[in-house]
């Protein structure tokens, strides 16, 4: 059931994010939330972490289902590569702090956007470099940086209430 509400959580963010910033021209300011909502994923999965990877893959589904354009299953690779990535990092650094989640959101993104690329340029015949948009992508690493605490504790307060408690970080606070 948690991970059931965690996919209908970030399936309502990422379709009212498409939705608001499509609608007032302002695409370039979207946030990474399959980044956000993979690393949350990754840092509250102690115990059945194949359940939580087949999440983090779904929630990469769902991210394929709204890029328009893009070759269907690249954000499916990304999402569970950044969700192996996470894992290894959730037990070395203290997620639940707005500096360290903003570091490793900074350097996801980066990854991510460069995962990106790269598959796009290897599996798609049309892709070039000359397509590579570098001043979106700046905006859009920072946008993501400086949101992702408020959404972490989005996704915080969703999951601890399918778990019948409230979040125990003390992330803005």
């Amino acid at each position: 059931m948690r991970y059931f509400l965690l996919l209908v959580t970030f399936f309502v963010l990422m379709a009212a994010q498409s939705s608001f910033l499509g609608l007032f021209g302002l695409g370039a300011y979207s946030v990474d939330l399959p980044l956000i909502a993979v690393m949350y994923l990754a840092s509250t999965s102690s115990r059945r972490r194949m359940g939580s990877f087949i999440t983090a893959v779904a929630i990469g589904f769902l991210a394929d289902s709204f890029a328009v354009g893009s070759i269907f299953g690249i954000q499916m690779e990304i999402a569970g590569l950044l969700f192996l990535s996470s894992m290894a990092l959730a037990n070395r650094f203290q997620w639940h702090r707005v500096g360290p989640l903003m570091a490793l959101t900074l350097v996801g993104t980066i990854i991510s956007s460069a995962l990106f690329y790269l598959l796009s340029f290897l599996f798609d015949e049309g892709f070039s470099w000359h397509t590579f948009d570098w001043p979106g992508l700046f905006v859009r690493i920072l946008v993501t940086t400086l949101a992702s605490p408020l959404l972490f504790r989005l996704f915080g307060l969703f999951d601890g209430r399918s778990r019948g408690r409230t979040a125990t970080s003390s992330l803005l606070r």
